[in-house]
């Protein structure tokens, strides 16, 4: 449309020249030659040229302020471009600075853990102490596991050697209370009346 504008101006101003230089050249031939009314054809040629002129000068105006709204659109739009790329260059860099922080952010929960995991687990010299402590403990249950155990041997040579008392003992009772059932049986009233005598009470002490 601009383009057009232009184009149409052009062509106005090289046909009002054109038409200018014609009336101009008129007006020499009429005044030179002294006709009243071709004078008065000359005056309505003034005027003509005078519109054409208010015209021209009007085209030029319009087209001054066309030529400076499209210097201030170039302006303009090389602003949006500067602007744009400007804008482009910021989000490359918040997307460098995002990366960066999540890489950080990683790294941080990453070495989190890894300090966890080291409170949780102890030092070398602690595993160390700890693993002798084990073992003397392993040594002094080893030491009470050999005592308990030999207190278990004696106590059960204690026991073999009581039941073996306790048999012998068991042994004299029976053979001790054998006689007496026997004169028990022999003093009853009931083997007197088989025997048919009285029954005597004996004097033999049990031994």
């Amino acid at each position: 449309m601009i383009v057009f504008l232009i184009l149409v101006y052009n062509s106005c101003n090289f046909e009002n020249m054109q038409n200018t230089q014609i009336l101009i050249n008129s007006v020499k031939e009429i005044v030179a030659a002294g006709d009243e009314q071709k004078l008065e054809e000359c005056v309505k040629a003034l005027k003509q040229i005078d519109s054409i002129e208010l015209t021209a000068i009007k085209i030029m105006h319009v087209t001054s302020r066309i030529l400076a709204e499209i210097e201030e659109l170039k302006k303009t739009s090389e602003e949006v471009k500067q602007s744009i790329e400007q804008s482009r260059t910021k989000m490359e860099e918040s997307k460098k600075r995002l990366q960066e922080v999540r890489i950080i952010r990683r790294n941080k929960q990453e070495y989190s853990q890894l300090v966890n995991v080291i409170e949780e687990n102890p030092s070398r010299v602690e595993t160390n102490r700890r693993i002798h402590e084990l073992q003397d403990e392993l040594v002094q249950l080893q030491e009470r596991q050999k005592q308990l155990e030999q207190k278990l041997s004696e106590r059960r040579a204690q026991l073999q050697s009581f039941n073996a008392v306790l048999m012998v003992f068991q042994k004299f009772i029976t053979e001790d209370e054998q006689p007496e059932s026997e004169e028990r049986d022999s003093n009853s009233p009931d083997s007197s009346e088989e025997n048919g005598a009285t029954p005597r009470r004996s004097s033999a002490v049990p031994e």
